[in-house]
């Protein structure tokens, strides 16, 4: 019932018919903790924009605020996608066949 929340939602395309899928729920609440979040950020917005009277300041901590933003969204979208990622594989190991196997191979950079 939160956006937020909903992976069916979340990685639908309504522009895209192939990549749509409607929900069997309504998306009318909200999650505290995401609207604190999304109103916390958009203060420090108001703040910066209100209180810093050097434009060259000012802009720079506005950029810098926008790109936390994007961090933060894309580390919101990653939790998601690994969630959604995560029950598919769980569906897949509960409709193997006892002569099928699972190859899980972890493409993941190391640093």
């Amino acid at each position: 019932s939160v956006p937020d929340h909903c992976s069916i939602y979340a990685l639908s395309d309504a522009a895209n018919k192939c990549w749509y899928q409607a929900c069997d729920h309504n998306h009318d609440q909200q999650c505290d903790r995401c609207e604190l979040l999304k109103i916390t950020l958009a203060k420090i917005r108001t703040y910066i924009e209100e209180y810093q009277t050097d434009i060259a300041i000012r802009d720079r901590l506005l950029y810098r605020v926008q790109q936390q933003v994007r961090y933060i969204e894309d580390w919101k979208a990653h939790l998601l996608r690994t969630v959604h990622q995560d029950q598919s594989r769980i569906d897949i190991l509960n409709n193997l066949d006892d002569e099928t196997i699972m190859i899980h191979v972890d493409w993941a950079m190391k640093w």
